[in-house]
C-alpha cells in the first residue's frame, strides 16, 4: 500500500482555506450588520429632526422681532385703556380749554387702537400703508402720541394722582418703543424681518410638502399590506 506524500500537505491546505473562508464569512457578516445598524440609524430620524424638518422652528432674530411687537402691542393697548379710563373718571368738560383736553384724550384713544390693529397687522387700509408699517414713521407716531399723552397728564386737574402716574408710566414706556421702531427703521432692521419671514414661510412650504409625500407613500402601501395581511388570514 503506497501512500501519497502530498496528501497530508493538501488536507493542511484545505483546513487553511476552510478557515480563511469562514473569518471571511464573518467579516462580512460584522460589516452587513453594521452597515444596516448604520442604514437604520439614518433612515429614522429622532422626533426632534422631524419636527424641525416639517415645522422648522424660527431664527432667533425673528423670535426678537415677534417679542418686541407683542410688547408694542399690549402697551399701546393698555396706554389707550388708562386714557378712556381717565375720560371716564372724569367729569364731562364744560370750558373751551377741558373740552380740547377731552378732544385731545379721544384722539389718543382712537390712535392707540390704530396702533394695535397695526402691531396685529389686520385690515388692508393699515396693511397697505407706508406711514403706519415703516418702521422709522411709525417710531415717530408712537413718540408723538407719547409726548402728546405726557402733556395730557401733566395739565390735567384730576384728583385720582394714581391714575396720572400710571398714564405716565406707559407713556414713557410707549415712547421707549416708538424710539427703537426709529432706531430699527435706520439699521434696516425692517429689511431683515421681511427676508426671516420668507425664508421661514419657504421652508414651511418645504416642510408641508416633504409632509404630504410621506403621507401619499403610506397610503399607496397601505392596500398592498392589507391584502398581504387578508391572505395571510385565509390561509
Amino acid at each position: 500500500m503506497s501512500i501519497n506524500p502530498t496528501a497530508g500537505h493538501d488536507m493542511d491546505s484545505l483546513r487553511k482555506w476552510d478557515n480563511y473562508d469562514n473569518s471571511n464569512k464573518d467579516s462580512n457578516t460584522t460589516l452587513t450588520t453594521q452597515s444596516s445598524g448604520a442604514l437604520t440609524n439614518n433612515t429614522r430620524p429622532s422626533w426632534r429632526q422631524e419636527q424641525a424638518e416639517f415645522r422648522p422652528p424660527r431664527k432667533c432674530l425673528h423670535n426678537f422681532f415677534i417679542v418686541y411687537r407683542a410688547i408694542a402691542t399690549v402697551s399701546a393697548a393698555t396706554l389707550g385703556f388708562a386714557q378712556f379710563l381717565g375720560m371716564a373718571i372724569e367729569e364731562i368738560p364744560d370750558g373751551a380749554s377741558e373740552s380740547v383736553r377731552y378732544s385731545l384724550s379721544l384722539y389718543l384713544v382712537a390712535m392707540c387702537v390704530i396702533a394695535v390693529l397695526n402691531e396685529l397687522e389686520w385690515f388692508s387700509f393699515i396693511v397697505n400703508s407706508k406711514l403706519l408699517t415703516t418702521w422709522i414713521s411709525r417710531g415717530c407716531c408712537y413718540i408723538f402720541m407719547s409726548l402728546l399723552s405726557l402733556d395730557q397728564a401733566s395739565t390735567s386737574d384730576s384728583e385720582t394722582t394714581d391714575e396720572l402716574e400710571l398714564i405716565k408710566g406707559l407713556s414713557f414706556i410707549f415712547a421707549v418703543i416708538g424710539f427703537g421702531y426709529f432706531l430699527m427703521g435706520l439699521f434696516c432692521c425692517q429689511m431683515i424681518l421681511n427676508k426671516l419671514r420668507a425664508e421661514h414661510e419657504m421652508r414651511c412650504k418645504e416642510g408641508h410638502l416633504k409632509k404630504e409625500s410621506l403621507k401619499n407613500e403610506c397610503i399607496v402601501s397601505l392596500p398592498g399590506d392589507q391584502s398581504d395581511m387578508n391572505k395571510m388570514e385565509l390561509g
